[in-house]
């Protein structure tokens, strides 16, 4: 419409040429006027797909300030514009610990996670952006809020299930985080005495229950084989009793884990481990 209102020079004073000489009304290029309403257009969409996931204004600078950076004014629209708005809007939660997952966006945009993904890492290599990382507490607050989780408890299963995803952190490699992060959340409300099924965890991070039980699993049996390494009475923890003393190991473990650096640290500056 916009290029098809530009070549109309019917009665208008000052019009020159219009796709001719490429200029239109004033004599401004036309490409310029498409290129202005893209990029209106592109801005609108940040705003709506942000609004559609609950990101306040305070952020939207940020989201088009990543997007006008990305698009370099080749400004895209479609599925490539929302991909790109997508992956933006992600770098923007991150950046400002905004409780949004990438399952979140893939929802609003209405694209595959693993196609929001992609644009996501192309995003951060094409803006040199660096310490992206998503804190565990924003994934797992965000996770609290949808699962039936008592409000007065969900500080403390908070803390625990932090700590939890601390101490088994080479478990979640190869591992997508939010699955590990929600039988995380499982563990930590066993431990609590308070009973959540796991098929709504399933639901919550979008897998299904077996998946979910099978990293429940694995870090259960990490902590088993914590207990029986460190523990007088491990001969008694299992799978199924082993929730009891996630607290009182995870405790033992920030107390020991900085005596063992400490003499570890002392070991490699004395004189007999330098010859």
């Amino acid at each position: 419409m916009e290029e098809a209102a530009a070549t109309d020079n019917s009665g208008m004073e000052g019009y020159s040429g219009g796709r001719a000489t490429g200029f239109g009304r004033n004599g401004a290029p036309v490409n310029c006027k498409i290129n202005e309403q893209s990029k209106n257009n592109v801005a609108r969409r940040c705003r709506v797909l942000a609004s559609r996931l609950g990101i306040g204004s305070a952020d939207l600078p940020d989201i088009e300030g990543y997007v006008n950076q990305y698009m370099d004014k080749k400004f895209s629209t479609g599925k490539k514009g929302d991909l790109i708005i997508g992956a933006c809007i992600y770098i923007t939660c991150r950046k400002n610990k905004l409780p949004v997952t990438l399952l979140d966006i893939s929802r609003v945009v209405q694209y595959n996670m693993f196609e929001v993904g992609k644009y996501f890492t192309r995003a951060k290599v094409k803006l040199q952006l660096r310490d992206l990382e998503f804190e565990s507490g924003v994934l797992i607050d965000h996770m609290l809020s949808s699962l039936e989780v008592p409000e007065n408890m969900r500080r403390r299963i908070n803390a625990l299930s932090q700590d939890i995803l601390t101490e088994t952190k080479d478990i979640e490699v190869g591992r997508r985080p939010n699955i590990v992060a929600g039988a995380a959340i499982i563990l930590a409300c066993q431990a609590n005495n308070i009973d959540i099924e796991k098929g709504l965890v399933a639901k919550v991070v979008h897998a299904s229950t077996t998946t979910v039980g099978k990293r429940l699993a694995e870090l259960k049996t990490y902590f088993v084989n914590l207990a029986k390494s460190m523990l007088p009475f491990a001969e008694t923890v299992t799978v199924k009793t082993v929730h009891n003393i996630v607290p009182d190991a995870i405790k033992h473990l920030k107390v020991v884990k900085p005596l063992q650096q400490r003499e570890n640290d002392r070991v490699k500056t004395s004189p007999k481990y330098k010859e």
